[in-house]
């Protein structure tokens, strides 16, 4: 993950990759029915794919929603760039 991406760009790479995979974005990806536990799996692999880092740490309640998801990622993302960082110097 790029330095200096936030949590609004996150949100909107998380939209844009459950919209391509699921047809629509809905917040609350589980209660609605969105999502399972199948369909679940499958997105994540996607947006692994879509981040480029890995997102084993996630959990279910991490993907209730497309905000908390996108917050999740987000930590994940700026631990990654500053252990990076930090590993570089």
């Amino acid at each position: 993950m790029r330095e200096g991406v936030n949590l609004q760009a996150v949100r909107l790479r998380v939209e844009t990759v459950i919209k391509a995979e699921l047809g629509r974005t809905e917040e609350d990806l589980f209660t609605t029915g969105l999502v399972d536990s199948v369909k679940a799996i499958s997105l994540l692999l996607c947006l692994e794919d879509e981040f480029g880092f890995s997102l084993e740490d996630l959990s279910l309640s991490d993907m209730e929603t497309i905000s908390s998801l996108s917050k999740k990622i987000e930590t994940i993302g700026v631990g990654l760039t500053a252990q990076t960082t930090a590993n570089s110097r």
